[in-house]
This record gives structure tokens, sequence and C-alpha cells, in this order.
């Protein structure tokens, strides 16, 4: 109980997997590392709004929504101040991911990540004039890119490995502009495309294509054990990867191919990797992926079409579970039955082997005993009376020669 309620304290688990392991329920232990996560998470989260707000204010306060639209704004003023506001979280921020892994870790890895997006908005004040052509957005990057590195490996974990991936959004965006794939996207631009409820251009499919080859990548890099949390790998790259197979089939029909490839590998990846997050995406590609054929199929589908469309297949997947789930019961009480039995069949072959010598010494064992006891017994006698025949005759002569004396 006691081991259990000082891993809750130091925050290791929380107090319901503590009641769990213990099977019991009582109170939970109040202050310790758990508040001072909760002090971490707001204490990101103010500092980070009080500097954007102020950052904000200093780079378009004289110019107003025209210099944003012309893009004439103080932006090194503002980028100095989102940079200082960067540099304190990052220091609290390594400080608290520097304690061993529990609550006060996890308050310091989100300090970490609110730190990462703060550099990432300096640096783009700072470097906004910036124009070396189709090197621009990469040398932009490398700043933001190096903050990145730093917090993921000082401390691995869901936020830092959150700044690691959209800094390899924004490299392959990069380097796409530097191959000339795409075109450079100002942020200014952007921000009004979005306003005005339009997407600025990005390249078409092929940049479609390569980001969807990104998420699988990512994937792949957390099978591997290449990027920590597993999962954390498996939800960004499964997500990224479906979601612009999507825009590629609103691009065209033909897409479809990559959508049922794409459900497919999620299927395989959740079964063979044993992995409840990617199987989660399998059942939502392969929802879509329905839908979707649905639309190749006909313009205006009927709701007995979607009835048969989700009807049948769900109606097969639930029988086939049924199904799985009874062999599988019936397999585990057959090896219920069925594993002791192994257990003692595979358990004696060790005592055996070392029973064998055990049986082997006895026999010679048994049989010199008896080679010695006729030895003993047929040499014993032999001796016994030669020894006493040859000392009678001996002790009988001195006493026949007392006769003359008679």
């Amino acid at each position: 109980m006691a081991d259990h309620d000082s891993a809750v304290r130091a925050g290791h688990i929380s107090f319901e997997q503590a009641e769990g392991i213990a099977g019991r329920s009582g109170k939970a232990p109040v202050g310790g590392p758990r508040v001072a996560e909760m002090l971490g998470y707001f204490g990101a989260v103010g500092l980070a709004v009080a500097t954007m707000v102020l950052a904000i204010d200093t780079a378009f306060s004289d110019g107003g929504v025209e210099g944003l639209m012309f893009g004439q704004f103080d932006n090194v003023p503002a980028g100095l101040i989102a940079l200082l506001g960067a540099a304190i979280l990052l220091v609290f921020g390594t400080r608290f991911a520097d304690h061993a892994p529990g609550a006060i870790k996890r308050a310091g890895s989100f300090m970490l990540l609110a730190a990462f997006g703060l550099a990432s908005v300096a640096f783009g004040f700072l470097l906004y004039d910036l124009d070396l052509g189709d090197f621009t957005p990469l040398v932009r990057l490398l700043p933001v890119a190096a903050v990145a590195l730093y917090i993921y490996f000082r401390a691995p974990s869901v936020p830092t490995q959150l700044a690691l991936f959209a800094t390899a959004v924004e490299a392959v965006s990069a380097v796409l502009v530097l191959i000339q794939v795409e075109d450079p996207v100002e942020p200014t631009t952007m921000i009004l495309s979005t306003a005005m409820g339009g997407t600025p251009d990005t390249g078409g499919w092929v940049t479609l294509a390569v980001s969807t080859a990104l998420g699988l990548a990512w994937i792949w890099l957390g099978f591997k054990g290449f990027l920590r949390t597993r999962n954390t790998a498996f939800a960004l790259g499964a997500f990224y990867a479906w979601i612009n197979t999507i825009q590629l089939f609103g691009t065209a029909d033909g897409w479809i191919v990559l959508s049922i490839a794409i459900a497919l590998g999620f299927v395989w990846a959740a079964a063979t990797w044993q992995s409840s997050v990617l199987a989660a995406f399998a059942t939502v590609a392969v929802t879509v992926l329905i839908a979707q054929f649905v639309s190749i199929a006909t313009d205006s589908p009927t709701v007995t079409t979607w009835e048969l469309a989700y009807g049948i297949p769900g109606a097969a997947a639930v029988f086939g579970a049924w199904w799985l789930s009874r062999t599988k019961s019936r397999g585990t009480g057959s090896m219920g039955a069925a594993m002791p039995s192994p257990a003692v069949i595979t358990a004696p072959p060790l005592p055996m082997v070392a029973a064998t010598p055990r049986t082997a010494p006895k026999k010679p064992a048994a049989k010199k005993p008896a080679t010695k006891k006729a030895a003993t017994t047929a040499k014993k006698p032999a001796t016994k009376k030669a020894a006493t025949t040859a000392k009678k005759p001996a002790a009988k002569k001195p006493t026949a020669k007392k006769k003359p004396t008679r």
C-alpha cells in the first residue's frame, strides 16, 4: 500500500491506477507533484498567451490591419518579445524535464512545447524580411528545427514529439519549395486566405502524396523505436497520412487505390504490431472508404444504398468478432485444461535429466557391495582357517614335551 501511495505522490501512476493495483479504494493524497504539474500547465499557457498578446500588440499597434495586409509592421521588437518568453519557458521546462518520470516531468514537457510555439513565432517575426529566394523557407526553419530537436532529445514525450512532427511537416514543405514543386506561401498570405474562406495553393497532388509518405514514414519510425512514445508516433503518422489520402481522392477518383492501400495497411499493422491506436484509425479508414466507393458508384445514393453499403459489412464484422471471441474463449478453455499438462510434461524432463545420473550410479553401487561381500566372505574364512590351523599345532607341540618328566 505504501509503495502505491508513494508512486501516486511522485506522479508515476494515477490514484485510480493505484486503486486497481492494490484492489482497494480510499482517499487520494493531496498536494505534492500533482499540484506542481497543474501549476506547470497553467503557468506555461499563461506565459505563452501573455507573450503572444504583447508581441502582436507591439507588431501591429501602429499599422493595424493595413500593416498585416501589406506586411508593414514592427516585426523585430515583436520577435524579441516572443523570443524572451520562449527562453523563459525553455529554461523552466528543461529544469522540470530533468526530474524523474512523473508529474513534474510531464509539466516540463508541456512547457517545452509552449516554448517551441513561442520560438516559432519569434523566428517568424525576426526573419520576416529575409529574402533568399527559394532558400528562404528552409533558412527560416533552421533555428526552429534546432529548438524542436533540442526539446525532443532532452525530454522525449507526447508534447515534444508534436513539436518535432510540426517541424518535419515544415521541412518537407521547405524542400518542395526548394526543388520548385510548390510556391512559397508567406504567413500574411496564408492568414488572409484563411480569413477569407480559402486555402492557398500548395502544389497539388505532389505535395499531398509526399505528405502521405511522411505520415507513413512517421509510423515506421515509431515502430522501429526511433520515436517515443510509439502510440503517439502511430497516431500522428496515421492521421496525417490518412487526411492527405482523403484530399488526394478529392482531386481524382483514381486515388481510391491509395485509400484502399492505406486502409488495408492500417488493418495489417494493427493486427501485426498489436496496436489499438492503428486499429482505431483502420476502423475510420474503412468506414470512409465505403463512402468513397458509394460516391463513385452513384451520384445520388438512397437510404437503401447506405443500408446495404454499411449494414452488410457491419453485420459480417459483428459475426466475425463473435466467432473469434468464441474461438478464443473455447481455445482458452481447452488451453486452460491443456496448459497444466504441457507444464507437467515439459517440467519433468529437467528433473529427469538430473535424475538419470542418480539412478545410474545406484546400479553399480548395488553390484559393488555384492561383489565385495562375496570377496570378503571368500577371503576371510580362508585366511582365518589358515591362521587357526597353523597356530593350533604350534601350541600343541610344547605340551607334548612334558611326558619325559614322568
